[in-house]
């Protein structure tokens, strides 16, 4: 038996630089302009409004969280603590990013290596994510 995870996405939207949790996702036929939008709730304004196409991008939840206990999402950049001689691991620092490759979530650290994100369950700190927080990826 496995165990079920819940399907969930976030979204940064381009246009206002904003990270929201998004509602509801909708596919559009025979449109050019809008592949999806993302109704977004946006807690600090109190209101919602809707993004659409290239102005969105998603980020899918693992199903995962981390050491303290937040959901780790695509886009996350994690680190773990040091723990092998291998120094292509990942230290207490934020080394890796979270990603979807070859039909399974991965860590993808900054020197290029990958590992199983399931593999590493419960060791990873989220430190921020790629669009709000662009400067940890210089390492």
């Amino acid at each position: 038996m496995t165990a079920e995870r819940e399907i969930k996405f976030r979204a940064w939207d381009k246009s206002d630089s904003f990270l929201a949790k998004v509602k509801s996702i909708f596919n559009y036929k025979n449109s050019q302009y809008c592949t999806y939008s993302c109704a977004m709730e946006i807690t600090e304004l109190g209101v919602c409004e809707s993004v659409v196409g290239d102005d969105c991008i998603l980020m899918q939840f693992t199903g995962l969280k981390d050491k303290n206990g937040k959901e780790i999402y695509e886009g996350d950049i994690v680190g773990m603590p040091y723990e092998s001689d291998d120094e292509q691991r990942f230290t207490g620092k934020p080394r890796a990013v979270v990603e979807w490759n070859k039909g399974s979530f991965t860590v993808k650290c900054f020197n290029g290596n990958r590992f199983d994100l399931f593999a590493e369950e419960g060791r990873l700190k989220i430190f921020g994510n790629i669009y709000e927080n662009p400067n940890l990826l210089e390492g």
